[in-house]
């Protein structure tokens, strides 16, 4: 895919001026290097979903799940793929003068395990501790976490995520779910998407970045938050990478 291609659905430089932009998001915004990140084999595209009148900006980078993608060994092979390419998309955020990435929100990490992560990582980056190396290959925030002392946060309230686990569960046993069980699974989603947008707006910073599912749509969530919080609301770019 061309670098046009992969931008089609990017604002332009004149869509951000007029997008009445906290000025922060609106610097970020005319500064991030989009043409030269849409130029790497790893970005499948990057598009802005929401902007109008945003105070936050949530950057959802897309990963996929095993469970999602038949025959195991052709699903870690592929997850595996997907990974690298996420590990490139963080490795170019947090290495850009213009960008300087610092944190990111790791899907079905708890909030209240988040110190203790960032403990054990720091621990491996001073020596006192020795990762597990293919667990880090297959882990694109926890390398990048190693490697560049970027936070990891977490996501995830214990009891939501308890629900979506009991769910993955059943379609594991089941092979497939019923109509009414996938709405309840959507219902779950939902709820922990809410969740983690509730928990980012109490951040002082306004550039968040999130690695979770491709399954996850956040525009919805986004609009409901932004009729609800007219003088706090979220902007949304989605990044592919490639599959």
């Amino acid at each position: 895919m061309s670098t046009q291609a992969k931008l089609s659905c990017y604002p332009s430089q004149d869509q951000i001026r007029d997008a009445n932009l906290h000025p922060e998001i609106y610097s970020w915004l005319q500064h991030f290097p989009a043409q030269e990140l849409a130029q790497f084999d790893a970005v499948g595209d990057i598009r802005a979903r929401v902007l109008d009148e945003s105070q936050r900006l949530l950057i959802h980078i897309f990963q996929i799940h095993d469970k999602h993608l038949g025959t195991q060994g052709r699903a870690s092979q592929l997850v595996r793929f997907v990974q690298d390419n996420i590990y490139q998309i963080l490795k170019f955020c947090c290495n850009h003068p213009d960008v300087q990435m610092r944190h990111v929100f790791y899907e079905n990490l708890l909030c209240s395990d988040e110190d203790k992560v960032n403990q054990d990582i720091a621990n491996v980056r001073l020596g006192l501790a020795v990762p597990n190396r293919d667990h880090l290959e297959a882990n694109s925030v926890l390398r990048m976490a190693v490697e560049e002392g970027i936070r990891v946060c977490g996501t995830e309230d214990p009891i939501l995520l308890k629900r979506n686990q009991k769910w993955v569960a059943i379609e594991t046993q089941q092979g497939r779910l019923t109509p009414e069980q996938y709405q309840e699974v959507q219902r779950v989603m939902k709820n922990r998407e809410d969740f983690l947008l509730d928990h980012i707006s109490k951040f002082t910073e306004r550039i968040h970045y999130v690695v979770c599912g491709g399954g996850h749509d956040f525009a919805d969530n986004i609009q409901r938050w932004n009729q609800e919080h007219s003088e706090d609301k979220f902007g949304l770019i989605n990044i592919s990478p490639t599959k």
